[in-house]
Formats: C-alpha cells, sequence, structure tokens
C-alpha cells in the first residue's frame, strides 16, 4: 500500500462518516483488523489498544493498494477510498487477538 498525503483542517466531504469525530468513533470502536495467515483460509488478528486516542484528518491525494485493487478478489467499482486519518505521538500496544477461518 502507498498513499501520498497532507495534514488537512478539513474532513473528506465524500467520506461515508459525516465528520472526522464519527469516523474517528467508528474505527476506535473497531481496533481489531485481521490479516492473512500462511494456512489458506485463516487469518490472524491484532488489535490496537491506545492510551489516548487523537486523530487529525488527511487530504489524500494518491492511493494505491495491490489487495483492494486485485480484480479477481474485488470486480471494478465494488470498492472505493473513503478518507484517511492520521494518529502521531499516541502510546499504543499491540495485541494478539483469536483469528479467524472462513
Amino acid at each position: 500500500m502507498s498513499v501520498e498525503a497532507q495534514e488537512s483542517a478539513d474532513w473528506n466531504a465524500t467520506s461515508v462518516f459525516p465528520d472526522l469525530n464519527a469516523a474517528s468513533t467508528f474505527m476506535q470502536r473497531g481496533a481489531v483488523g485481521f490479516s492473512p495467515s500462511r494456512v489458506a483460509g485463516a487469518f490472524q488478528g491484532l488489535e490496537l489498544r491506545t492510551h489516548n486516542w487523537q486523530v487529525t484528518p488527511l487530504n489524500v491525494e494518491a492511493v494505491h493498494s495491490s489487495f483492494f485493487m486485485n480484480k479477481r478478489i474485488f470486480p471494478e467499482g465494488s470498492v472505493k477510498f473513503d478518507g484517511a486519518m492520521l494518529m502521531r505521538d499516541i502510546p499504543h500496544e499491540w495485541h494478539s487477538t483469536p483469528g479467524l477461518r472462513s
């Protein structure tokens, strides 16, 4: 993945989230992610825990993701970039979580 962006004072007006606070709250409540493991159909879980949560909006000029641009997984028009936030100098911890199987 690569992103070209600059900090901004404004939230992306075309986002599905009405404002930065709504997007931030959504991400904070869902701070668990999953990645494919070496075993087919299995995903490893990782949780972000922060000691405080503070984000700023980003104005994204360009974004590229080989995963989301894979048309075998995501047919043309099935995914669209929404917006981005930046966290900086936030004390945090990463914790493993139970994995998933498809």
